[in-house]
Formats: structure tokens, sequence, C-alpha cells
């Protein structure tokens, strides 16, 4: 932590409002020790890029790599999935449960749902499940609720290989009574419609002029 914080006092990510902030940074960390090796460190700002940027940063950076050096490619072993993490809150009355769920636990639970019909996936479900939780506690004001998203717009409007922050916000919209009734395959039904509608509607927004903030 002293060795990271010794980098930001010395190359801080965001200067004052005159200098503006460093929207992409690489820094080579060493010690005078050629034998402890050195770390590179690659600091960019959201506003130039998100997760999918990256990705494809990584990718061609990883090749240049393999290109010039040799190197043999090395995969990852996957991480274990845990179930029903449970997080104390700074408020005692509050207990915060974290699940993951792997895609063959939802299997049948799709298989039933689609009802011979193909297109639903697992975060479809996913989202039904979280609307019909949170749905008791929240204020109805409106006929539906609003399920508010970020979308990547890559190959939705944007090139597939865009460099940048392809996120696009995207809302799908499901009505209160069906969120009330359970009824989670319906729920199912009503998210992915919403989605695939929304998903359409991308390219249109990708090409619109950029609005004044």
């Amino acid at each position: 932590r002293q060795e990271w914080q010794a980098v930001l006092d010395h190359f801080p990510l965001r200067e004052g409002e005159l200098a503006g902030p460093r929207l992409f940074q690489a820094l080579v960390l060493h010690t005078a020790r050629p034998a402890d090796g050195a770390v590179l460190l690659v600091t960019i700002d959201h506003v130039t890029g998100d997760a999918a940027s990256c990705e494809l940063l990584m990718q061609a950076w990883s090749a240049s790599y393999k290109a010039h050096s040799g190197a043999a490619h090395y995969v990852l072993p996957e991480a274990p999935l845990k179930a029903n993490l449970v997080h104390r809150c700074a408020q005692p009355a509050h207990v915060l449960r974290r699940f993951y769920f792997r895609a063959p636990d939802f299997a049948p639970l799709k298989a039933y749902i689609a009802d011979g019909a193909s297109g639903f996936t697992t975060n479809d479900v996913l989202m039904a499940v979280c609307l019909c939780a949170l749905a008791p506690f929240r204020a109805r004001d409106t006929a539906s609720a609003r399920l508010s998203l970020m979308a990547n717009a890559r190959g939705r409007g944007l090139p597939v290989d865009f460099m940048g922050n392809g996120a696009v916000p995207m809302d799908v919209y499901v009505p209160w009574d069906l969120l009330l009734s359970f009824d989670l395959a319906s729920v199912v039904r009503a998210v992915r419609a919403g989605m695939t509608e929304a998903l359409k509607a991308l390219p249109a927004l990708c090409a619109a002029p950029p609005q004044d903030p």
C-alpha cells in the first residue's frame, strides 16, 4: 500500500482543473535489483474505455507480447464458485447476502420458462428473480417498474472492435401487477421482450448526434 501511495503522489490519476485528468497512463515499476523483475501499471479513465475496451487492449497486447517474446500461451484456471456469502453491513439490522449461480443450475428453469421457445438467457432469469424480490419494497407511483441497464453497443450500432466507452444506457419496463404476481416465468418473458425491443433501438441511438450534458 505504501508503494502504491508513493506512485499516486508522484503520478496522480487526476490532476488539477487546469491540467485535466490523465486519460491513459502507463508506468513501469521496478526496484534497483533486476532480479526483482518489473510491473507494468496501466490506468485508463472510464471516459476513454469500458470493460470491453480493456479486453480488446489486453488481447492485442498479449498477442504482440507473444509474437515478440515467443512466450507460450497460458490459461488461468477457472475460479471456484461460492454461494450464499454473507456480508455484515455497518448497520446491525442489515445483512447483505450475495449469491453466485452457475449456468447449469438454471437449465431446468430455463427449459420450463422457454416451453420449446428459444432466446431466453440465464441473465434474464437472474434479472427476473431480482425484480420479483425487490418489487414489494419499492414505491409504485407508475404503471410499470423501470429496469435501468447499461448495454454494450458493439455490433449493435458500433463496430465490434470499437475502442472507447461503448456502454449505452437502456431501460426496460415491466408492469407492477405482473411483478407482484411473482409469476417468475411471465416476468422472464416480459424482461426478454423488453430487452429485445430496447436492443433493436440501439443502432438508431448510436447514430443520433450527442446531446449536450
